[in-house]
């Protein structure tokens, strides 16, 4: 919606609550797709098969990298992962954007799935997800 409408509709609906509730509601409450949305909208624009090739399990890859980045923008740095985690993460996630280029590019969904299982350095990627 509108971010005008949304801060009318906030306001009316934080009126109704106690000083504690409200100021807990208002930073639960967004107007927009939360990061992990956006990472599993862009994991649904490539072939779907090739994105199961790179990513097993698309529920833990967008909540790990969630965390990364909160972890990294929050100065978590210390509880962001093992290094080899954080390695598979960074493959996984440039593997994606390979997939989401040639889908923009109009390449086939066989063409993309073609490259990944082609892809050598992919064979080191663990079924962890």
């Amino acid at each position: 919606m509108t971010p005008r409408d949304f801060e009318r509709l906030l306001a009316e609906a934080l009126k109704t609550l106690d000083p504690g509730d409200r100021e807990r509601f208002e930073g639960l409450v967004r107007n927009e797709p939360t990061y992990r949305d956006r990472l599993l909208d862009l994991a649904s624009i490539p072939s779907q098969v090739a994105v199961d090739l790179v990513l097993p399990d698309r529920e833990g890859w967008a909540n790990s990298l969630r965390n990364v980045r909160n972890g990294l923008a929050h100065g978590l740095a210390r509880d962001i992962g093992e290094l080899e985690e954080l390695h598979q993460l960074f493959l996984r996630t440039k593997y994606l954007l390979y997939l989401v280029i040639m889908a923009e590019m109009g390449l086939s969904g066989s063409v993309q799935e073609r490259c990944i299982r082609n892809n050598a350095p992919l064979m080191h990627l663990n079924n962890a997800g």
